[in-house]
């Protein structure tokens, strides 16, 4: 996981907070598809997440992400591709690295621009 954390190009910020994801597309486990779960973040950055789950999602699996700042009165519709997946501290949980998608753009430009705000003011869901 060090290695990872080295390449990383966008700064990341810890937080946990709750949000829906929904498999849109899973070609190595396609009864995956129309599933949602409510998973916690560990982290997040202008161009992905660190999510735990309770379900393992393979890489490659499309997904959708709905995340709700509370505290900034705001949610977002994001899209996002599984990059990789690793057991997590118990057997039935998972950490899943999660990709976005530049699409939809306008959900994306508003993501990038509030992670900026948000690590400016040190508040993840601020």
């Amino acid at each position: 996981m060090g290695d990872r954390q080295e390449r990383r190009k966008h700064k990341r910020i810890h937080c946990d907070e709750t949000i829906t994801v929904t498999v849109v597309a899973c070609a190595d486990r396609p009864e995956l598809k129309g599933e949602s779960v409510s998973c916690n973040t560990r982290d997040v950055s202008s161009t992905g997440f660190r999510l735990r789950l309770g379900m393992e999602l393979p890489p490659g699996c499309r997904l959708k992400l709905y995340i709700e700042a509370r505290r900034a009165r705001r949610s977002f519709d994001l899209e996002g591709d599984v990059a990789w997946v690793a057991p997590g501290s118990t057997e039935d949980v998972y950490v899943v690295g999660v990709l976005l998608r530049d699409k939809p753009r306008r959900e994306m430009k508003a993501w990038r621009e509030f992670v900026v705000e948000s690590i400016r003011f040190n508040d993840p869901f601020a």
